[in-house]
């Protein structure tokens, strides 16, 4: 009778051992996703800047180059892209979820990005498709006029947001030794 009580509690502490080392498995593996997806979301964020930067100088330079009198080649924008906002729309990150600001300046962000991007798309299928139009100069001036305005909110939103993930997200590099267990010769 005491054997199969000692084999039982023996199984019992057994059954514990295994549940607590999968437990603490699956949150390392939880925790190192997380962190994989906070440093490709900022990866994602980091890349829109430079191409918001280089349609925003286009826009400026063609609205000086689009005052009367001063007609000129037009140089194509380039849409931004919004991908980002998939990395965490099904499973945000416990990082994200826990700062209050952090989900909606993200979708902020997107919104803004989405909404250039179809200004952007309209503009260039009107330019292309109205280059004999004689009022192209000034209804291009008016797209511009607005893309200006919305690439200068987008990157106002985006400098917060960045600054909000640089408080949030581990640093670019994943710590060393991370994924290996060290164990004793």
């Amino acid at each position: 009778m005491t054997a199969v009580l000692a084999g039982g509690l023996v199984a019992l502490f057994a059954f514990a051992l295994a549940t607590a080392r999968d437990w603490l498995k699956d949150r390392r593996t939880r925790q190192r996703r997380e962190q994989a997806v906070l440093r490709a979301l900022q990866g994602e964020i980091a890349s829109l800047r430079p191409g918001a930067e280089n349609d925003l100088a286009l826009v400026q330079h063609e609205l000086q180059q689009l005052l009367p009198g001063k007609r000129a080649l037009l140089n194509p924008l380039n849409p931004l892209g919004t991908s980002f906002l998939d990395l965490v729309r099904i499973d945000p990150p416990a990082a994200l979820i826990a700062h209050e600001d952090a989900l909606p300046q993200l979708r902020d962000v997107a919104r803004r990005a989405q909404q250039v991007d179809e200004m952007i798309r309209a503009r260039e299928a009107f330019r292309a498709a109205n280059q004999a139009l004689s009022g192209l100069y000034d209804t291009l001036e008016k797209y511009d006029a607005l893309i200006e305005r919305w690439l200068s909110e987008l990157l106002e939103a985006l400098g917060r947001l960045e600054r909000l993930l640089d408080g949030i997200a581990p640093s670019k590099e994943p710590p060393k030794g991370s994924d290996s267990v060290s164990r004793m010769p």
